[in-house]
């Protein structure tokens, strides 16, 4: 199935190196949405392969050559600028093109931001449609996908004495050697595995460390060692972000060691590590059930902090709905330890004694 879909795409590329487009105006579009699709696939077949690296050779080359003088793209060749088509070139064309071209774009964008920080582009749509199909917001998700993905662009432009996530190896072994946890950097074995998401869209990001803390001081000494080295810091607890933001350049936070679970006496307390399957076990095994997510392997910690959906949703509500209170860590001045409690008592509650925050 998957070959036969790969072939579909392929063979749909036209001379120019753009693909077919059957509801979508713009080309960067119609790019984004195959490379990404094609970067996924992992062929066995070498000729596959080799077809796969020359249709991404092809769109990229198409980018490069209709970027404009303002650094934006169009919806095709001869239009003007607008932000929609710029955010959906400028991921395909950081990955493997030109870094200078990748750094336009960016500049584009950022000067395109509204006074109320949103972002404005013509819709974009092949019509006629039963219904209209313009949804402003999607131009805000695009543009913020597109700044995720090149936050390594956005460092490299800050002026030198401020510019984040300069560090050297001296520090990273001064940080590994006041943890009790473990701390990878890129060139230890454990790092390429240790550093993938559920998500392969993000493969390409390469953190400069990755923190596994061991107890609630630790992730207090990497809080503390980012911001004084204003190093990009990024919590993860099961990797399952749909956007990305259990990655980054600078510092990793995995919390998946902090996985403490008591269930008991009309509460749980669960580590900010502990994940969806442990989370129901402990409490089945109670009697009890609370709306924490539907994976085994998401993290509690992220998917409450979002809400929390569940499939018992609908009779109980949301995984937030029940937090009691939990205890963070604060970057402001000096990194704390701070219990916030809810102000209400909902009577299906739910703790995280060491669910890490930093603010």
């Amino acid at each position: 199935m998957v070959a036969g879909a790969v072939d579909f795409v392929l063979d749909s590329q036209l001379p120019d190196g753009t693909f077919e487009r059957g509801w979508t105006v713009s080309e960067s579009s119609a790019i984004q949405r195959v490379l990404d699709a094609l970067h996924v696939v992992r062929p066995v077949d070498p000729a596959v392969a080799d077809r796969i690296t020359e249709a991404t050779r092809r769109a990229v080359d198409r980018l490069a050559t209709t970027q404009h003088a303002d650094g934006g793209w169009g919806q095709q060749a001869g239009s003007r600028s607008d932000v929609l088509s710029t955010a959906q070139a400028l991921p395909i064309l950081a990955r493997p093109g030109e870094r200078s071209d990748a750094a336009r774009g960016l500049a584009y964008l950022v000067a395109h931001q509204e006074d109320d920080g949103g972002f404005v582009a013509p819709p974009d749509q092949v019509g006629p449609r039963p219904l209209p199909f313009d949804f402003p917001v999607l131009t805000d998700i695009h543009t913020l996908t597109a700044l995720n993905r090149t936050r390594d662009l956005l460092d490299a432009a800050r002026p030198r004495a401020v510019r984040r996530g300069s560090t050297n190896g001296s520090d990273w072994s001064a940080l590994a050697a006041g943890l009790k946890g473990v701390l990878l950097r890129l060139e230890q074995a454990a790092y390429e595995q240790a550093r993938l998401l559920v998500n392969q869209r993000f493969d390409g990001i390469r953190p400069q460390a990755i923190a596994y803390p061991a107890a609630v001081e630790d992730v207090v000494e990497c809080v503390n060692f980012a911001r004084q080295r204003r190093i990009p810091l990024t919590l993860r607890s099961g990797g399952h972000s749909y956007a990305g933001y259990s990655t980054g350049v600078g510092l990793v936070l995995d919390v998946s060691s902090l996985n403490s679970a008591v269930v008991g006496a009309g509460r749980a307390e669960f580590g900010a590590g502990v994940k969806g399957m442990q989370a129901h076990l402990a409490l089945a095994a109670a009697g009890a059930g609370l709306p924490l997510g539907r994976c085994p392997t998401i993290g509690l910690a992220g998917v409450t902090l979002g809400g929390g959906l569940s499939a018992f949703t609908r009779a109980w509500g949301l995984a937030c709905d029940h937090l009691r209170s939990v205890e963070i860590v604060t970057a402001d001045n000096y990194p704390r330890l701070q219990r916030v409690k809810a102000a209400y008592d909902p009577g299906r509650l739910l703790d995280f004694p060491q669910a890490i925050v930093p603010t």
